[in-house]
């Protein structure tokens, strides 16, 4: 049976860490607060004149997750400078560029690339700190489709011998393998 690791220690859970995917992170917060919410996707399918139905499966949607901390007085100066420019990012096509996180609550669910719904900041206060709540969206890439070999070509060559027109096709062969015992059907093509 396998074992999920399991940290005693409150500060190794709390530790969150953010930062543009391939570059160096941002260290975000020692006390981050992380909950999260998983959902799959179901579709009840009952037949007409059926009395009886079927679950079918249709996928999992992106996890969620809110991640509460505080900023300290003394910290303001980094967090304004370092964090806040991660919650505002504008990427080449204008959309949100995913964000890389390290944060073991988020990460044990093999979850690493995220993209900042929302981000709240509450006003300063001068014994409590500042405290900032984060939307979270696990980031999935978006689905593409493949596009067709030869969309667009005209085969030029009838016998399709391996013009531009992509792979050659199969090429019968004339000679009987009485002819040439030793030698396999490649062979005697080349």
């Amino acid at each position: 049976m396998a074992s999920i690791p399991f940290y005693a220690d409150p500060a190794a859970e709390s530790v969150l860490r953010m930062g543009p995917s391939g570059k160096s992170l941002v260290f975000v917060s020692n006390v981050a607060h992380v909950s999260g919410h998983l959902e799959n996707v179901f579709d009840d399918q009952t037949s007409i004149g059926k009395n009886f139905g079927r679950t079918k499966f249709r996928g999992i949607k992106p996890a969620r997750f809110t991640v509460t901390f505080v900023v300290l007085p003394d910290e303001e100066d980094d967090f304004w400078i370092k964090v806040v420019p991660l919650f505002r990012q504008k990427g080449k096509r204008g959309n949100s560029p995913p964000i890389a996180v390290v944060n073991p609550q988020i990460n044990r669910l093999g979850i690493d690339t995220v993209s900042v719904v929302s981000c709240d900041i509450d006003p300063p206060d001068a014994r409590d700190g500042r405290q900032v709540t984060l939307q979270l969206k696990e980031w999935t890439p978006a689905p593409t489709t493949p596009k067709p070999v030869n969309a667009g070509k005209v085969n030029r060559d009838p016998l399709n011998l391996g013009g531009s027109a992509g792979p050659p096709a199969a090429v019968e062969l004339n000679q009987s393998s009485a002819d040439f015992p030793n030698q396999s059907v490649e062979q005697l093509s080349s």
